[in-house]
């Protein structure tokens, strides 16, 4: 009978038990999904990465040809665009540029926040009736800042008048190719 007995009694309590811990747990999730309701998604509080990018103007001016003592260097007004090339970001971005500042004194700096990602920087000069403009490509990375100078030197980038990206005119010259593929059907 003792035995009995406290094995009933023991199941009564673990029946008492369970049903409070059970209430207790039922409790709890209702409590916690209430706040999860409340609170803003995760999508919400994700903010777009961004980076600073320094666009420098060399305090001894833009050197256009030449070395040393023979540089032939420019000082006047520099205009800077910057233009997305990753499709990441021309989804995001009208087309056109995200930026279009003038420097204007040499040994200035532009800070130009911006997202992460891929952009080339376009710098233009008036050279007599031509405007010289010099592409340079320039990654973004969330690690750190990036820094570009105002180059204007010979090179092998250097593109005189237009205003389209090289990625856009490889882009148009690709869609030029099929159109006239398709002609030729």
């Amino acid at each position: 009978m003792n035995r009995s007995f406290i094995r009933r009694n023991h199941q009564r309590k673990d029946k008492i038990m369970f049903q409070k811990t059970s209430a207790t747990i039922i409790a709890t999730l209702a409590v916690a999904s209430l706040f999860a309701s409340l609170a803003p998604t995760a999508t919400a509080q994700t903010e777009e990465r961004t980076q600073t990018l320094y666009v420098t103007y060399p305090g001894t001016g833009v050197i256009l040809s030449g070395k040393g003592k023979d540089a032939v260097t420019y000082r006047g007004t520099v205009h800077v665009e910057v233009f997305p090339i990753s499709s990441k970001l021309k989804a995001k971005q009208e087309e056109g540029p995200v930026a279009i500042e003038d420097i204007t004194s040499v040994g200035s700096r532009l800070d130009l926040k911006l997202p992460v990602g891929q952009y080339e920087v376009h710098f233009s000069m008036r050279e007599g009736d031509e405007l010289r403009t010099t592409i340079k490509p320039v990654i973004l990375r969330a690690d750190g800042a990036s820094a570009v100078e105002v180059d204007f030197s010979p090179a092998k980038t250097l593109i005189y008048g237009g205003d389209m990206t090289a990625r856009q005119m490889a882009d148009s010259i690709r869609q030029l190719q099929k159109e006239v593929a398709n002609l030729k059907k």
